[in-house]
This record gives structure tokens, sequence and C-alpha cells, in this order.
């Protein structure tokens, strides 16, 4: 829905032990996704007043609550909390972006902005997931956005994570992936995918994969999200992508030290979807089992896995239909 500028999303049809931040006597884990970034997202799940907001007055938005006590966090509230945050981190792991449950205070233009994430938003469209304001990340309306988890599911982690991504993306200049027909007529307003993937900035509520998309925006032109929301300027988000964090070719490989059990582990970020990480080891010889997972919260990869020789001759890969991959072969000294 657009109305001077807002965007409500439709709702669904259907770290621990680090310190501390507290509202109250709302006590939320502190979550850092990327400390060092340059701009940060902040999912606050304690509540929040805001007594106008575009031509809305939300007032106080009460804690993210699924037990009916929006006083206090249970156990089960707070694994949920940990799995949102970690949903969302990976929807933005690509980009020079902390997503965070650690107030950031000033909502600085470039710099911060909020998802306030609790309670219905009877304030907002009726039965709204989720509402934003498109831009709002570099302009001067507030950059604070609202994800309404008794409209998903009571507050289930799938639903919440895909619908933060959705809102903060307006955010950041993103418009909603639509579908038309061969004539041009929208038939869609969110594009909802297939079982397999689905555009985030369409409906992605009940697909395996919610992903950045490329395709036709709701106003007909081709919007590409990882462009945009990598893209640095006055007029787009400006954070960019991280750094690449591991050698992307054969000959930059970054070493894996063996350890006494003959193991080795590592982990690793694709930034773009030209990146690869490359790794190398050193084997005293016999069978090596390669185990690469993705992210268990809300994954946007499907891996691939191969393995080289040191003279750079391919051994065996692996390109199934699970997210992650595994290898099995036996190898000289």
């Amino acid at each position: 829905m657009h109305r001077r500028g807002l965007i409500a999303a439709s709702a669904a049809a259907l770290a621990l032990g680090a310190p501390l931040v507290s509202r109250a006597a709302l006590i939320v884990p502190a979550y850092n996704s990327f400390p060092s970034a340059s701009a940060q997202l902040y999912l606050d799940f304690d509540g929040d007043v805001t007594p106008t907001w575009g031509t809305y007055s939300p007032g106080t938005t009460i804690a993210y609550d699924t037990d009916g006590d929006p006083n206090n966090f249970s156990a089960q509230e707070l694994q949920n909390i940990h799995d949102v945050w970690a949903g969302v981190a990976e929807k933005y792991s690509p980009f020079n972006i902390n997503v965070t449950t650690v107030d950031p205070g000033a909502l600085n233009n470039f710099v911060a902005t909020k998802v306030v994430i609790g309670g219905s938003g009877d304030w907002a469209p009726a039965g709204s997931g989720g509402i934003a304001i498109y831009q709002s990340f570099m302009s001067p309306e507030p950059n604070v956005a609202f994800v309404f988890p008794a409209h998903l599911v009571n507050g289930t982690p799938q639903y919440v994570v895909e619908s933060t991504a959705h809102e903060a993306g307006h955010g950041f200049a993103l418009k909603h992936q639509s579908t038309f027909d061969a004539m041009g007529n929208k038939t869609a307003e969110y594009n909802p995918g297939d079982a397999n993937h689905a555009p985030i900035m369409g409906r992605s509520y009940f697909a395996a994969r919610g992903q950045w998309w490329r395709g036709t925006s709701t106003d007909g032109p081709i919007q590409d999200d990882l462009a945009l929301l990598s893209a640095v300027g006055t007029a787009r988000p400006n954070f960019g992508y991280r750094a690449d964090d591991h050698g992307s070719t054969y000959a930059s490989a970054d070493p894996l030290s063996l350890l006494a059990d003959f193991s080795f582990t590592d982990h690793g970020v694709i930034e773009r979807t030209s990146d690869a990480d490359y790794f190398s080891f050193s084997t005293p010889g016999g069978v090596v089992h390669l185990n690469v997972d993705v992210n268990p919260y809300s994954p946007m990869l499907d891996l691939s896995l191969s393995l080289y020789d040191s003279n750079g001759n391919l051994i065996d890969s692996s390109a199934t239909g699970s997210l992650g991959e595994s290898i099995a072969t036996a190898l000289p000294a």
C-alpha cells in the first residue's frame, strides 16, 4: 500500500550469554552481526512509544509477545528473538551493515534505522504484517519501520524475519517485487516466487529461501535489489557490500589449520553473486570428509562445493538439491 510514501506489507495468509540491554522490566540479549559496520539496523523488541509517524499516530507499541504477557519475555520468546535477529542478519550479511538488538540512540540518515517488532498495529492499514516509509534511511522522514507479530502467525520467527527484512528494505529504497502478464497488467503486487525461493520484497513467507531479487518492481521497471542495496550515493543506502572475507581464487586460498585430531573448521560470507571462497589444507592422507552448511536461520544461499588437488585439478564436486553440500573422498598425503 502506498500512502504519502508509506508502504504496508500484507500479512501472511495463514549469541547466547551476550551483555544485556533493557527497557523497563524487559531484557533483550545484545546481539550484533557486524559490529564494525558503517550502518546499523536496530531490531527493537522491547516496546516503543512513537506519538506520530507520517500521517499515523502509533502511540505505544507493546513488546514482542507470543504468550499473552507483554511485560515479560519467556524462554521461548527469547529464543524467538535470537532466531529473528539471526535470520535478519543473514538477509543483510552481504552488506556493510550491523543488524543489532542494541539501541544505537540517534537514528541519523545513512547511519541507523529501527524496526519496531511488536503488537498488532491497530493504527496501521488492516491486516498489515508491517509498514515502512519508502527511502526513510536517506530522507527527512523518520528512520523507523514497524512489524506486527500478531499478524505473522503469532510471531513465528520465519514470518517475522521475512517481514522485518522487507520493511527495512523499503527504508533502504526498495519497492515491491511484483508480477505482470504479457500485456503489462499487474497480476500480483507481491511476487510469491515458488516453494524454493521468493523475493524478500515480494511475499517470501512460504518459500524455503527468501532472497534479494532482480525482477519487475511494482511500477514496472526492473529492480535489482542487490545493486540498489549495495549502491553508494546520496539517493542510495550508501553502506555498500562488505569487504570479501576469504580468497576468491585458487591462488589466494586461505589456509585451514589442521588440528591434532586432523579436523578443521571455518566460516564465511558470500557477499556477491560472483563470489567464491577458497580454502586450502594439508592432509597426511586418507579419507577426507568435507561438510559445508548454510546459515540455519532463514538462509539465502544454495551452496556448491568443489575439491581440487595441489595442482588445481578438480578431484570431486557436489551441487545437489540440498542447500548445504558434502564430499567424502580418499586423498593421498
